[in-house]
C-alpha cells in the first residue's frame, strides 16, 4: 500500500494545469479513503487541482446460471449505503461495468436483460443518494463477428438499457453513458475501416440514446491509443458534417 500511495501522490501533486486536462478520476476505495504522507486526503489534493473524484462501485463479474459463461456484474447489495459513504468522502459520480460477449448465437436475452436490470438499479441507487451514476454496458470486441454484428448487439444492448433505466426511473438528464465503439472482432478476417466504425458507432447510438441524455464517454474496449484517437477523430468530424 505504501509505494501505491507515493505513486498516487505523485500523480495527485502534479503541478501545472493537469486540472485543465484530467476532469475526473475513477478511483477504488482504498483511494477514496487514503491519506497522502502530510496526512492530506487524496481527494482533497484532486479538488485542488479541478479533477472530480469518482468511484468504482461493482464487484466484478460472476458466471450468469443458465447460460453458455455469460456474466452479470455484482455489488448491488449494500450498494446504498456504500453510495453514502463514498459521497461523504468526496465522492462525486460511480461507475458500474457490465460486459457482453458476441458469437452467433450471444448474447441472451437472459444476459441482455439480467445486466439491463443491474445497471439500472444501480443508477437509480446511486441518484438516491447524490452521486452522478456512469452506465458502462460494453459489448466486447473479442471474437471474429463482423461489424454488422456488432451494431446489431449493441443496438439490442443499448435499447434493453434504457428500458430498464426508465422502468427504474433513473433521470436521464443525470446520468453519464460509457459505450462501447461498434467495430469487427479483433479476429474477424475482414476488419472494418476506421470510417465504418466511426459511421456505425453514430449510427448506434442516434437510434437507441435518448436525446435526455448529456454525456457520452466512451470506454476504450481494447483498442491502441491511436485506434481510439482516429475513431474518436472520425466521430466529431462527422458530427461537424450531419448537424
Amino acid at each position: 500500500e505504501d509505494n501505491r500511495r507515493a505513486y498516487r501522490e505523485l500523480l495527485f501533486t502534479t503541478g501545472g494545469d493537469v486540472g485543465k486536462y484530467v476532469s475526473g478520476a475513477i478511483l477504488y476505495e482504498e483511494t477514496l479513503f487514503q491519506k497522502a504522507s502530510n496526512g492530506v486526503r487524496m481527494v482533497d489534493l484532486m479538488k485542488e487541482r479541478g479533477i472530480i473524484p469518482g468511484i468504482k462501485v461493482d464487484k466484478g463479474v460472476v458466471t450468469l446460471p443458465g447460460t453458455d459463461n455469460e456474466t452479470y456484474t455484482v455489488g448491488l447489495d449494500g450498494l446504498g449505503k456504500r453510495c453514502q459513504e463514498y459521497y461523504a468522502a468526496g465522492a462525486r459520480f460511480a461507475k458500474w461495468r457490465a460486459v457482453y460477449t458476441i458469437t452467433d448465437k450471444l448474447p441472451s436475452e437472459l444476459c441482455i436483460h439480467s445486466n439491463a436490470e443491474g445497471l439500472a438499479y444501480y443508477a437509480a441507487t446511486c441518484q438516491e443518494n447524490g452521486l452522478v451514476p456512469i452506465v458502462e454496458p460494453e459489448v466486447l470486441m473479442d471474437g471474429n463477428h463482423s461489424i454488422e454484428r456488432s451494431m446489431e448487439v449493441t443496438i439490442e444492448v443499448l435499447n434493453s438499457v434504457f428500458k430498464s433505466l426508465a422502468d427504474h426511473h433513473v433521470n436521464l438528464e443525470r446520468i453519464l453513458l460509457k459505450p462501447n465503439m461498434v467495430y469487427s472482432g479483433t479476429s474477424a478476417a475482414n476488419r472494418a475501416s476506421a470510417q465504418a466504425v466511426a459511421e456505425a458507432t453514430l449510427r448506434t447510438l442516434r437510434r437507441c440514446v435518448p436525446p435526455a441524455v448529456r454525456g457520452i464517454v466512451f470506454l476504450s474496449g481494447g483498442q491502441s491509443e491511436t485506434d481510439s484517437t482516429l475513431h474518436l477523430d472520425l466521430m466529431n468530424k462527422l458530427m461537424n458534417v450531419t448537424t
